[in-house]
């Protein structure tokens, strides 16, 4: 994915306000991570990336095929089971996911449940599993709007070994504490950092 030039401006009652400024950079294959102190755009910029908002000027090239996971998961849930979430509607088939499930912290009783009824550190696991399954269909980018909020250190532990299953592509993701660039490195997971 490139990236060049590009200006995003929020509209709100209030007026318009330019978030980002002529950002430009090249989203290489491995993760690449967003860093900057809350409310820089982190959040704005990568919605653009997935699409999700125009900006006023630049280019983005990218491949159409993208997964998306926001900060709060539960905004992106249209299912009324985690099942029909995950793409898997048959209870046949629970069987194929349960391993994929045990490595999320998550058994295969959470298949029957709502994804609303689920905590949030549980949400999230749900919604990184849902877009890493989905990268696996094609050859996608992922997008992960701060991935490891919600989530417990055993969480966050998970959430690095599916980072690790589609770091051969390109993985966007953004954050705000150092912390979590310390737990990528010690996780033995390489990355490009890119400041706001």
């Amino acid at each position: 994915m490139n990236v060049s030039g590009l200006t995003i401006e929020i509209t709100s009652f209030t007026g318009s306000r330019q978030i980002i400024n002529n950002f430009s950079a090249d989203f290489n294959n491995g993760i690449n991570v967003i860093f900057g102190p809350p409310a820089s755009g982190k959040t704005t910029l990568l919605q653009t990336l997935a699409g999700l908002n125009r900006p006023v000027s630049g280019e983005i090239k990218r491949n159409n095929c993208l997964s998306f996971v926001s900060q709060v998961p539960e905004r992106e849930f249209i299912h009324s089971s985690c099942a029909c979430e995950l793409g898997v509607e048959r209870p046949e088939d629970f069987e194929n996911i349960e391993n994929e499930l045990k490595e999320i912290g998550l058994d295969k009783s959470v298949m029957k449940r709502s994804p609303w009824s689920l905590s949030r550190g549980e949400k999230k696991r749900i919604a990184l599993l849902r877009a890493i399954r989905e990268y696996n269909s094609c050859e996608k980018i992922v997008i992960l709007d701060d991935p490891f909020c919600d989530l417990d250190n055993t969480g966050r532990d998970q959430a690095v070994r599916m980072l690790k299953k589609c770091s051969a592509n390109v993985v966007i993701m953004s954050t705000n504490r150092q912390e979590d660039l310390d737990f990528l490195e010690e996780s033995g997971l390489k990355y490009k950092l890119m400041e706001l």
